[in-house]
């Protein structure tokens, strides 16, 4: 990559100190490596700060969910619903929706037993 191709992203990646060092530093062979894993490391921790803000929390998949607890729980039903066929007949606008309020159904039933034994 060339130089003129790096110095927008070292701008964007606001790294004052490489920009003032910017003529000693840019034919390096390590400049490019350098801006990539820095690129790559910020979308990682940005990914991990808006998960975390999401305040979504940590979910247990369906191989490992005790379908013996709680006795109730309709695992015909939980497993269709996973499978996501009731895509294929929904009209684009009204998927968004459907799938909200289906897994809010979904989130209400778990939470509902998902109380210590």
């Amino acid at each position: 990559m060339t130089t003129n191709n790096l110095l927008p992203r070292v701008k964007a990646l606001k790294l004052h100190g490489l920009l003032a060092h910017w003529e000693e530093v840019q034919q390096q062979p390590w400049i490019n490596n350098l801006i990539d894993w820095e690129e790559a490391e910020r979308s990682q921790r940005g990914l991990e700060r808006r998960l975390s803000n999401a305040h979504i929390g940590r979910f247990k998949q369906l191989t490992d969910f005790d379908w013996n607890w709680p006795t109730v729980c309709d695992r015909a039903a939980i497993e269709e619903l996973m499978q996501l066929e009731f895509i294929k007949d929904a009209e684009p606008q009204l998927i968004g929706e459907h799938i909200k309020q289906m897994f809010h159904q979904l989130e209400q039933t778990i939470e509902k037993y998902e109380q210590p034994r």
